[in-house]
């Protein structure tokens, strides 16, 4: 594992770097996280969530700082692409080792400081590509789960975690300076706070 991601690293760093062959080899890197804990999982079997939560946030916390101390000899499209890869084996990681609200939060939240980080790496496709996704499906997750509220009433904590979501996926679009990306990010905001409004008055006495 480690020569092959050590040659993945290496190699489209050769040569033309804005070529499709490179560009693509570039972006598998972001597969190397998941890729670290799918293969720890195979091979030691784990056979409860928390052993698989734990072992996801090891790889994601071993990877970050891996990027961060040899991000002086990596191009800055491999350390975009192995942070975004840890971010993703956190998610995975956080999806297993807590609640399905909890880990929807935490992947909103990621989804949002991708957004906000975009910019600052001018506005890396990647990272714009990887926010968005994350903050999707955690809104359809979230969507999902709170019209199921209607019929049956959530814990205080799901209905405050679905908050956070909402306000995480309005904080992302308010970031954006795309006048279209804003407007549907505002109707997305609005649909999801009537769904979550509706899901705590279904609840209350007439």
């Amino acid at each position: 594992m480690a020569v092959l991601a050590s040659s993945m690293l290496w190699v489209p760093s050769r040569g033309d770097a804005s070529s499709v062959a490179q560009q693509f080899e570039i972006q598998l890197a972001a597969l190397l996280g998941p890729w670290a804990l799918a293969t720890l999982c195979a091979t030691y079997g784990f056979d409860t969530d928390r052993a698989v939560g734990v072992v996801g946030l090891s790889v994601a916390t071993g990877l970050a700082t891996l990027v961060l101390v040899l991000r002086r000899w990596l191009c800055a499209a491999h350390v975009v692409a192995l942070l975004i890869g840890a971010s993703v084996t956190l998610s995975i990681g956080l999806a297993a080792l807590l609640s399905t609200e909890a880990a929807l939060v935490a992947i909103a939240v990621q989804g949002a400081g991708l957004l906000l980080l975009a910019p600052r790496l001018d506005g890396n496709l990647l990272v714009t590509f990887n926010g968005a996704a994350l903050l999707v499906l955690s809104s359809i997750i979230t969507l999902a789960r709170m019209v199921d509220g209607w019929r049956t009433d959530l814990p205080i904590g799901d209905d405050l975690a679905h908050l956070v979501v909402i306000i995480a996926v309005g904080c992302a679009g308010g970031w954006t300076h795309e006048p279209v990306v804003r407007r549907l990010t505002g109707i997305a905001v609005l649909g999801l706070t009537l769904v979550w409004t509706g899901s705590l008055l279904a609840h209350l006495p007439q």
